[in-house]
């Protein structure tokens, strides 16, 4: 049943799944590639395409309304001092690393788009950044597939269900994160 699941919507789940997140859905697809159930060839295009609409999205909104999104959603607010600060001291590396950076894969875009980078060059950095984080996050991945496969032998019949669990599991921590955003940070109400 779950194979027929991953199959059947394990792309499209790629797909848009990396536009909201990325980790996470990049490395149970490598692992579903691994075993076959998916091609590791589609996973990395339609990571990379997620990736990059993601990214260029969020940039855009930046240009647009940036501002706004800084006052009205606190969590982005707070992590906006501290994408600054880097963006100071370490701007020609933080093009390449934002999305490897946890709390900044959004507030960078976001200030570079308020800022008023050239949307050509926030493109080029960005299909670099999500180049060296995809090489980075599909190799390990695979990596560990194949050591768990080795390490585990005999326990791979039982592969399907761990992977379910391990979805199910990264579903709800992702759920409860986002509840417990929206209760400890609700958007004050305008005078």
């Amino acid at each position: 049943m779950v194979e027929q699941l991953i199959e059947t919507y394990g792309y499209w789940a790629v797909g848009l799944g990396t536009m909201l997140e990325g980790e996470t859905i990049v490395i149970l697809a490598t692992l579903a590639a691994h075993r076959g159930y998916l091609d590791v060839q589609w996973v990395v295009g339609l990571a990379f395409c997620g990736a990059l609409i993601g990214d260029q999205l969020v940039f855009h909104v930046g240009r647009w309304r940036g501002e706004w999104v800084i006052a009205h959603w606190p969590r982005i607010s707070r992590q906006v001092e501290r994408a600054q600060d880097l963006s100071h001291r370490h701007s020609r590396w933080l093009g390449l690393v934002f999305r490897m950076t946890y709390g900044l894969r959004t507030v960078v875009p976001i200030l570079w788009g308020m800022g008023g980078m050239s949307t050509i060059r926030f493109l080029v950095l960005d299909v670099l950044a999500i180049s060296v984080w995809l090489g980075v996050v599909v190799s390990v991945s695979w990596f560990l597939g194949r050591m768990a496969r080795e390490i585990l032998g005999e326990a791979a019949r039982y592969e399907m269900v761990i992977l379910g669990i391990v979805v199910l599991g990264a579903i709800t921590i992702w759920g409860v994160r986002r509840l417990r955003e929206g209760s400890s940070t609700s958007s004050p109400v305008d005078h």
